[in-house]
């Protein structure tokens, strides 16, 4: 899988929880961040879960 660095503004508050303190909590992190393109039916339930390797029923 390659990885690429995103840059997002967020409020100060947030930052200490965007900071992944293990390898499930990053994983969680960026599958959350493709669910408002799951909601608009941008991306299927299928290929969101294929992006960050996680099993679709997960």
């Amino acid at each position: 899988m390659i990885f690429a660095d995103v840059n997002i503004k967020v409020p100060e508050g947030m930052i200490m929880y965007l900071r992944p303190k293990n390898p499930r909590a990053e994983l969680e992190r960026n599958a959350l961040l493709l669910y408002p393109y799951i909601n608009d039916r941008t991306i299927s339930h299928g290929k969101a879960a294929e992006i960050p390797c996680i099993p679709k029923y997960d």
